[in-house]
């Protein structure tokens, strides 16, 4: 995570919180050099990070606030 949503995270997200993230999904190869093994691991590439849940679990350490848009606060 990179930019705004990694500083709003860095601000409001906690263990436990809820949020939702919207990006991309790409996996990274490569072969390991002690035993010649393919490995891989996913990459996830934050475009808009939403705090979800209410203002009082914001406060007990959850999220919310909707940060970045996509969802009503209603939601």
């Amino acid at each position: 995570m990179w930019g705004k949503p990694a500083e709003i995270a860095a601000q409001y997200v906690r263990k436990g919180s809820l949020i939702g993230v919207t990006g991309s999904l790409k996996f990274e190869y490569w072969n390991d050099r002690s035993t010649g093994v393919q490995r891989s691991k996913p990459v996830i590439s934050v475009d808009n990070l939403d705090l979800l849940g209410s203002k009082q679990d914001n406060e007990q350490g959850g999220g919310h606030s909707s940060m970045g848009g996509g969802y009503p606060d209603e939601f």
